[in-house]
């Protein structure tokens, strides 16, 4: 996997990550968190990279695939459209849990609830991470896209907002 649990800070941060010693190990959420990785992290990639996919995968060490990580991956900032991917499409499963009597969330006093907002800001940040000058689409499109490859469908990398349009 590209990424792992430390690229999951500031605004992708997840809940109990970690536990404290004397701590039930079943209230950590990083099972989940790998889980949801291992299956997000491919199924960006592929629809990022659509034929093409099958060649990342099996020369992952070729230089126009090495360049390709460093793009989409910072390991110095811990940044990476892979990681706003994943939490897009796991985070409700991680703040709902399934219960013998059905799907509950945690109330807190004196709270609002913002999660639509949040999960919109980090799905356009993912956006804007792969349409950024010299970024991850640019490189694609004159690099992979350039030759062997036809250039997969990106319209569903779009901004959104709350009315899902």
């Amino acid at each position: 996997m590209l990424i792992d649990k430390t690229y999951f800070v500031g605004k992708l941060s997840i809940p109990h990550l970690s536990i404290s010693e004397g701590v039930n190990s079943s209230l950590s959420n990083l099972a989940d968190l790998e889980r949801y990785i291992s299956i997000y992290e491919p199924e960006f990639l592929e629809k990022l990279l659509g034929e093409a996919y099958p060649d990342y995968v099996a020369n992952p060490t070729e230089t126009e695939w090495t360049d390709f990580i460093a793009l989409i991956r910072n390991t110095t900032t811990l940044v990476s459209p892979i990681a706003n991917y994943v939490f897009f499409k796991s985070y409700p499963d991680i703040v709902e849990k399934n219960t013998g009597i059905g799907t509950v969330q945690a109330v807190s006093e004196n709270s609002v609830l913002v999660t639509d907002s949040r999960l919109i800001n980090v799905w356009n940040d993912m956006i804007h991470q792969l349409y950024k000058t010299d970024g991850v689409l640019d490189y694609l499109s004159t690099t992979i896209f350039d030759g062997d490859y036809a250039s997969p469908d990106w319209s569903n990398f779009t901004t959104i907002n709350q009315f899902g349009i």
